[in-house]
């Protein structure tokens, strides 16, 4: 059994049980033991450690997707910053606010991905700033205000509060980061 499989059955239990998902419900999935998923992964926390570390190779590879694109910068840079592979649609992200508490390597692990491979969006900004489409911004504040909120998305109830979907909030976040520093 491959750990990429391994993982994959994880996402679809955390899209159906949020954190409350069993490794019995993933080897079941599997079609394989408990004890044979253990031997990969002994403990939850090392088998989401690694379908966190391959979901955000999937969602680089989608970054570099549509870097390759030929489309408008502002629109690249939108389609860059709310990446997500398709695989990952099902997955509700709001179901990770007690990610921090409960599994606190994982959520480490999280925000330093967050943290990680700005520099193509970076580019992008100067490029935009160059062409004329971007005023000139600080990208350290810019980065900020993106993790910091994706951060409160993804450690409360906020969105679940207001009944916002997370991918609905992720595209109104970029789509209000962006077009605060559009020139007109």
């Amino acid at each position: 059994m491959k750990k990429n499989e391994m993982t994959e059955a994880t996402v679809k239990c955390f899209a159906k049980d949020g954190l409350d998902f069993e490794m019995s419900s993933v080897a079941k999935e599997l079609g394989i033991s408990l004890k044979e998923l253990e031997e990969t992964f002994p403990t939850k926390e090392e088998l989401m450690l690694a379908t966190l570390e391959k979901g955000f190779v999937d969602i680089q590879k989608e970054k570099e997707r549509i870097l390759a694109l030929e489309i408008p910068t502002i629109e690249k840079l939108k389609k860059v910053m709310s990446a997500m592979p398709d695989q990952y649609g099902i997955v509700d992200f709001r179901k990770l606010e007690r990610l921090k508490h409960e599994y606190p390597r994982v959520a480490d692990a999280l925000m330093e991905e967050l943290e990680a491979n700005w520099q193509p969006i970076f580019d992008l900004i100067d490029e935009g700033i160059i062409n004329g489409e971007i005023r000139k911004i600080s990208t350290v504040v810019f980065q900020t205000m993106f993790n910091a909120t994706l951060n409160a998305f993804l450690t409360s109830d906020i969105l679940i509060d207001n009944g916002i979907e997370y991918y609905s909030a992720l595209a109104e976040i970029v789509e209000v980061l962006i077009e605060g520093v559009r020139l007109k």
